[in-house]
């Protein structure tokens, strides 16, 4: 897949139907891309269907990588899809072992998705303790 059909599977899989047509064009246009990671700063739970995602424990970074990797049943090598304000990886395929690293090194809103965008792991803005953490997952 591209990368438009990755942002388009994820968000066919994960976003809520009213916020769909509005995900799209909002990722095809460079300087309104942050806008949508930006919704996810603090108002995840009003972009992603519910049903499909787990908060994750307050936990290390190590161990949510494991948990990460268990739950979406990926590997290190896997490659992914990133959406992020670090324009050094927004828009890349990584990776997942070296996308998780890049993206906990962010204090904002990150998404790491798989490469057919029926899998992601969101980690949102740190405001006060450590970020919130998603695992999301077509069952």
């Amino acid at each position: 897949m591209n990368a438009i059909e990755t942002e388009k599977e994820f968000i066919t899989n994960f976003i809520r139907k009213e916020k769909r047509e509005r995900s799209i064009w909002t990722l095809s246009h460079k300087k309104k891309r942050s806008d949508f990671i930006d919704k996810f700063n603090h108002n995840w739970n009003e972009m992603i269907v519910e049903k499909n995602v787990t908060q994750l424990q307050d936990t290390s970074d190590a161990e949510t990588y494991a948990t990460l990797k268990s739950e979406l049943n990926l590997k290190d090598t896997d490659i992914c899809y990133i959406i992020s304000h670090n324009d050094a990886i927004d828009g890349q395929f990584l990776e997942l072992q070296n996308a998780f690293k890049h993206c906990q090194n962010n204090g904002f809103a990150e998404l790491i998705i798989s490469e057919n965008g029926k899998k992601f792991y969101l980690k949102t803005e740190q405001e006060f303790g450590a970020a919130a953490k998603f695992i999301g997952k077509i069952k």
